[in-house]
Order: structure tokens, then sequence, then C-alpha cells
């Protein structure tokens, strides 16, 4: 069980971060191959050198005289030095991948998109063909520093046999004419995740099956810090109740602060949704459907552990290549659904950037627009839908990641974002423990995050 966690936990990561595009001459060496050389653009990716061939003869055919070599590389722990040295030292990248929480981070390092001097013009299509979430963190004064190649929503995985169980479980023990009604009701609630969290709660507290204290069917993994991907989840819940979770300068975390200090005093809703998602794994609270006794999250859930988790498009892939047979369906994230509130989900990407010293911007910016722009390297959804559009197919579509992406948020963490998102599982960390009451988890995390976001020294 250990071994098939740190496999999946593995494949999590790299299929995460796994990025699109580019590609030449493949050589097998070291990828210090250097940049001075004026007619060679060093592209590196996490894909294997095939999937990369069909871009080599259309750049090369587009770029008479340049030659486009790629490397290969892993993201691990020493990706990032490595990427930094490697440029540092005059031996590129020319073209590489990042998350989209580094662009901010290395935008120093980073070659905006030069203009045509006739023009003034980038050549960039508007970020409109994008989802609306990728436009504050590939742009700056202006001017574009990235541009994604994958897209991927916060979603819901659902377990459709635990599901179709405790509708079974409910009819075996409401039997008879009188409870025709609440089997119909109970069917009709158990049919799919629903939309509003006052229904998915329903369902999660529905799905959740105890022995005394103890959890042994969990209706929702969601709660506790060792949830995958925690921090995106509780980002969510700030969203959809409209926190501010940064100074609008970047420079102090307000996520802890009331909505109106004036006019409401006591509404902070970063703390309401902290308590919301911290409520899941308390014992004492009604919401009550996590423990981290059944282990890792997408592990129980593929085990049947537990009917829903949050996840991104990348879960597939770990699906596929550890639990080929084990048959589960998406959904959308859950909303407010009050009328105040529109509706908002959470998303990353990955994006390429051009190095600042490379010898080739305008050749090397070339190759991230057609990479930007082709599909032929893309597993996950990266166009954009009209609002409108996506709200239709929100309520009959079976692919969550399209319509989200019309409806996903997310912001700029600053130059430290793996920081900053460790202060806020620690945030939840310390509730789950009850070491700290969400407040003061809240007010230290902000504490935290503003020395981060206001450090001018690396």
């Amino acid at each position: 069980m250990k071994k098939t966690l740190r496999v999946t936990a593995y494949i999590l990561m790299l299929s995460f971060f796994s990025v699109a595009l580019s590609g030449c001459s493949f050589q097998k060496k070291p990828a210090s191959t250097a940049t001075a050389v004026s007619n060679v653009v060093v592209a590196w990716g996490f894909e294997e050198e095939d999937v990369w061939k069909p871009i080599v003869s259309s750049f090369q055919s587009s770029n008479k005289g340049l030659i486009l070599k790629y490397y290969k590389q892993n993201f691990d722990d020493e990706y990032e030095n490595k990427l930094l040295n490697s440029i540092l030292a005059g031996q590129g990248p020319d073209v590489f991948p990042m998350p989209s929480d580094w662009i901010y981070r290395h935008k120093e390092k980073l070659a905006a998109a030069p203009a045509d001097a006739k023009t003034n013009s980038t050549g960039i299509a508007p970020y409109t063909q994008y989802a609306p979430a990728v436009k504050d963190l590939i742009t700056f004064d202006g001017k574009y520093y990235a541009l994604p190649t994958t897209f991927e929503p916060l979603i819901v995985y659902y377990n459709p046999k635990l599901f179709q169980n405790a509708v079974d479980a409910y009819n075996n023990t409401h039997k008879g004419n009188e409870f025709t009604d609440a089997r119909k009701k109970m069917a009709a609630l158990l049919q799919e995740p629903p939309k509003n969290w006052g229904d998915f709660l329903e369902v999660a507290k529905t799905l959740t099956i105890k022995n005394g204290s103890v959890i042994t069917q969990s209706g929702l993994g969601m709660g506790t810090s060792s949830i995958n991907n925690s921090q995106d989840i509780l980002y969510l819940l700030m969203l959809q109740n409209e926190t501010r979770i940064l100074s609008e300068d970047l420079k102090i975390a307000t996520f802890n602060s009331p909505k109106d200090t004036v006019l409401d005093p006591k509404n902070v809703p970063g703390k309401k949704a902290l308590d919301f998602y911290t409520s899941f794994a308390n014992p004492s609270s009604a919401n009550f459907t996590w423990s981290d006794s059944l282990g890792n999250n997408v592990q129980a859930f593929a085990d049947g552990k537990v009917a829903m988790i949050f996840g991104y498009s990348s879960l597939q892939k770990a699906f596929l290549q550890s639990y080929p047979t084990f048959k589960y369906k998406k959904a959308y994230a859950p909303q407010l659904g009050q009328e105040q509130y529109v509706t908002t989900d959470y998303a990353k990407f990955m994006a390429y950037g051009v190095s600042k010293i490379s010898k080739n911007i305008g050749a090397s910016w070339n190759l991230v627009k057609s990479l930007s722009q082709s599909n032929s390297l893309v597993e996950t959804n990266k166009s954009f839908t009209p609002a409108k559009q996506a709200a239709s197919e929100r309520n009959s579509s079976n692919s969550p990641e399209k319509s989200e992406s019309a409806t996903a948020r997310t912001f700029t963490k600053g130059r430290y974002p793996i920081q900053f998102d460790e202060q806020m599982k620690g945030a939840i960390s310390v509730v789950n423990s009850s070491t700290q009451d969400s407040k003061t988890a809240l007010d230290l995390a902000a504490v935290g995050i503003t020395d981060l976001l206001k450090r001018e020294q690396w």
C-alpha cells in the first residue's frame, strides 16, 4: 500500500507539472548546451523526445537557419536550481516550462514578448482565448511574460458505485408506499454530486459511514492539511465567498481581514472559509466526514473508502496507470448558490517563458506562441468558453474542465509561492490539532505571508 501511495504521489506531481511543447534536434547530451551559439534555440520540457518531433520540422521550416534542440527534464526538487544555474551560466535554455505560480516569481529573468517594430504588436492572440484566470498571472505592466500550454480547473471526482450503494441501502430500509416520495428524493439527491454547497454537504454526510465515532467510509475527502491540494480547496472557498486574499499592490496578506471593517467588522470571509474547510475533519462538527486514519485521500478514493475528492485533470493519468479498472466520474466544484455570488472555480496551469538572456528572443517567443496556440501536446482543456455558454453547459456537460474554464479564478502569490502555500497548510494543520483557533491561525499566517511578500532579497 505504501509503495503504491508513493508511486501515485509521484505520478500526480509529474502529471500536474507535465507541460507541453516544442521539439527539435534531439541530443543525448546534458541540458547545458550553450545558447551563446546564435543559430541554436534550446528548449526544456518534461515530455519524451518523440512528443516533440512534430514541432521540430515546423519550427525549423519557419525559422530558416535556426536549430531547435530539446532536452527532457525531470520536474523534481532540483529542477528550479538546475534551471537557474544553467541560465546564469549562459548555457540555456532559451525556452522552458514553469507552473503558473512561478511566472511572477521569475519575471525579472523572463523576456517579455517583443513587439514588431512596424506594427507595435506582439502578435499574441487576445488572452480571452484562454480562461480568464490566466490573464493576471501572465501579464505585468501590460506585457506578456509567458503563455499557457495547459489549463486545469479544480473539479470533483466521485465514485458512482458508492452513490448507488447508498441509494440501495436506503431503499432496503425504507420499503413500503409511505416511503415512495422519500425514496425518490434520496435517488435524486444521490444521482450525482450536487452543484451547490448546501446539497453537496448533505450528500457528503449521507455517504459517510461510521462505526461509533470511527469513519469507515468517507463521503468527502476534505478538512485536513494532508488532503491533496488542501490549500487550493481553501483558496477556492475563499474566492467563492469574496475573500480579499492580498492587497492590490501584493504587499500585504488580507485574507484575515473583515469584508467591511466599518459596517460589519465581524464578517471575516477568510475565517469562514477556513472554519468550513476544517469542519469536515472535526469529530464534534455536524459536517464530520473525513479522518486521516483512512490514509491518503487519493489512495482511499481508489480503494473505495471515500466517495468524493477534489483534484485536477492530471489525476486521471494516475488512475489510468495505477488503477486502470477503477470506475469514477467527474463533476463540477460546488458553488455557494446564493444570488449575490457569481460562479467561481479555481485553476492552475503550466506556461512557457523565454529567458531574458536568450540570444534568440524573437524566435524563442515565436516558438512559445505556437506552442500555446497548438493543441498537439495539450491533454487538458485550455480554450476559453464564454460565460453564458459555460453556465448553460454547467447544467448538462459531463466535461467540467471545459465549462469551468470560463469561471475559474486564481491569484498571484508573490515571489515565494511554495512558502505561501505552506503557510496556508500550516493554518489548516493547527486548527485540525486544536493548537490554535481559526482566527489566530489566519492572523499568524497573514503575518508570515506578508513577510514573504515584502522580502526584497532572494
